[in-house]
């Protein structure tokens, strides 16, 4: 083959190769380069949406929402960034809760309000032990007003959560006990001796002579707002004794 030959078929070669280039469909030009900003949160189905059939072993594709745990309600979100208990911790918790039920019935059953293990064996308490002492306060009939004035005590001695001083609030705020025999009912003939009228409503002194301890001891400034709304509840007391030991309070802190 001549030299003016193979000159001739490699410019048809070029020639062939830059019509199919200009020919290719290329893709439009945007004003600027895409970017992709990275996912911050994961995918999730919406409620109710269904995976498609499996096609090629893979799903079709659903359509997806952003969750943002922001969103979640918030005992969910507080439970999910809360540390978990093990198991162990959990039964350990509610044993010594068990058994500071257990102590306190002994003390109770043994009339000796001066039990050394009412000093030694209360101090900071879990929040199980403290669920616990509540609910035997409120299994307690009413008319047991030391003993239930004995669980004030305890209770008072650990104000540490919302639960615990609610619990103060609603001791303060309880109807007055009527007579030592049935605090439904008042006494028949006539009224108590100044002794009983003390110990009728003795719960509820206990809970204000524990705040106003604390209160002189000038504790953080969220246990005194605490220490306040329990004592404007008392204020309204219906018991006479109640609301006159409360009002002191405020005005002397």
């Amino acid at each position: 083959m001549t030299r003016a030959a193979l000159a001739i078929a490699g410019a048809a070669v070029v020639a062939a190769f830059a019509w199919f280039i200009l020919r290719a469909p290329r893709a439009p030009r945007g004003p600027g380069p895409v970017e992709y900003a990275p996912p911050s949160m994961p995918l999730a189905r919406k409620p109710g949406a269904r995976q498609g059939a499996v096609a090629g072993g893979l799903p079709q594709t659903v359509e997806p929402v952003l969750l943002d745990v922001r969103a979640l309600p918030g005992a969910e979100a507080a439970a999910a960034a809360r540390p978990s208990r093990t198991s162990g911790e959990a039964i350990d918790a509610r044993r010594d809760a068990a058994g500071k039920v257990a102590i306190l019935d002994e003390i109770f059953n043994s009339r000796n309000d001066n039990d050394p293990r009412l000093d030694r064996e209360f101090k900071n308490l879990t929040p199980e032990a403290k669920a616990s002492l509540r609910a035997r306060y409120r299994h307690l009939p009413p008319e047991r007003r030391n003993d239930r004035g004995t669980i004030v005590f305890l209770l008072a001695n650990n104000l540490t959560t919302a639960e615990d001083w609610n619990f103060l609030q609603n001791v303060v705020s309880e109807p007055p006990c009527l007579s030592m025999s049935d605090c439904a009912k008042p006494p028949a003939g006539q009224d108590p001796e100044p002794n009983v009228e003390i110990t009728l409503v003795y719960p509820q002194l206990v809970a204000l002579s524990r705040l106003e301890e604390m209160l002189r001891r000038v504790p953080p400034a969220e246990a005194a707002r605490e220490a306040s709304r329990v004592i404007r509840a008392a204020e309204s007391s219906a018991s006479p004794i109640v609301a006159a030991k409360a009002a002191q309070l405020p005005h002397r802190f």
